[in-house]
């Protein structure tokens, strides 16, 4: 989940792509296989209703901002209170700050990183999808090692 432009699709799409190719696999337990029945990319809406619905279907939510929008960290943010209303804060959540190949940034690395790790207590990764690179699978890998998922 996360605002509009903030690279879901991408990332849906780079996961959908390598599925067809290998199973999504934890390279950390080698116990864990990602299975996809269906993979939702919730864009930036101002219905409500439609966000609440889609928080109390998810088993797990992927939380993507891109580091050169505040306005998308900020989004992801009031996501996270829904969800945490929802369920508990320690529901499966992984936050991603993605185009992290761009060079103008408003959304400081250090102080988005210590929220995330330290006050919400999620793990945060830093992407860029555009590039597909190694770092995509580490968001699953962190969404692996939940207990919850376990």
């Amino acid at each position: 989940m996360g605002s509009k432009f903030v690279g879901k699709t991408t990332i849906a799409e780079w996961v959908v792509k390598k599925r067809k190719t290998t199973e999504l696999q934890s390279t950390k337990s080698q116990q864990h296989t990602i299975m996809l029945e269906d993979v939702n990319v919730i864009v930036d809406t101002a219905i409500p209703a439609l966000v609440k619905m889609n928080i109390r279907r998810a088993d797990a939510f992927i939380l993507v901002y891109a580091v050169n929008d505040s306005d998308s960290f900020e989004y992801i943010r009031l996501l996270r209170e829904e969800i945490v209303k929802k369920y508990t804060a320690d529901f499966p959540i992984v936050v991603v700050g993605n185009k992290k190949d761009i060079f103008e940034r408003n959304v400081h690395p250090v102080v988005a990183d210590c929220l995330v790790t330290i006050e919400w207590e999620h793990p945060h990764v830093e992407v860029s999808a555009k590039k597909g690179d190694g770092d995509l699978m580490a968001i699953f890998e962190e969404l692996f090692l939940h207990p919850a998922l376990i």
